[in-house]
């Protein structure tokens, strides 16, 4: 079963580096999807990176070291609680995107975005698959948390 959610990983960073691949290809040009949904790319300097250079002399070190550590605990997670499906499809999502981010962080010191949803001239920041994919992680990790709660005052 550790397999299957390391699949789930795997795919979020293929996925997110893909994309990141063909937006790069088509930097400069905006696709509109729909009147609040643009797919433009752009870089960005990573906020790890931005935080790592500022105590560490050496980041790219750190961030490698980090992320070993990040990987090795949430594969020991995965492992772990193999039978609580919701909280590893959380865990694979979460890790797949640092993952990801950091991979592009090691290569090129910054992380490309390319999804911009827009209103009426205000922009949200944009983001990437990696990021959705944290941030969905995040919210199911949420809802696991209270459902446990909840069952066990039950």
């Amino acid at each position: 079963m550790l397999l299957y959610w390391l699949n789930i990983t795997l795919f979020v960073i293929l996925l997110d580096q893909l994309t990141k691949f063909v937006m790069a290809r088509n930097a400069g040009v905006t696709y509109s999807i729909t009147p609040f949904l643009n797919l433009t790319w752009t870089m960005s300097p990573s906020a790890v990176a931005d935080f790592l250079f500022s105590v560490s002399n050496s980041p790219f070190r750190a961030l490698t070291r980090l992320s070993i550590a990040v990987a090795l605990f949430a594969t020991y997670l995965l492992a772990r609680y193999r039978s609580q499906k919701l909280f590893c499809v959380a865990l694979s999502l979460i890790l797949g995107g640092v993952l990801s981010n950091a991979i592009e962080c090691r290569l090129y010191i910054q992380v490309s975005h390319f999804i911009d949803f827009h209103l009426q001239g205000w922009h949200f920041p944009p983001f990437n698959i990696a990021d959705t994919a944290i941030t969905c992680g995040a919210f199911l990790l949420i809802f696991y948390g209270l459902q446990r709660v909840r069952a066990a005052r039950s």
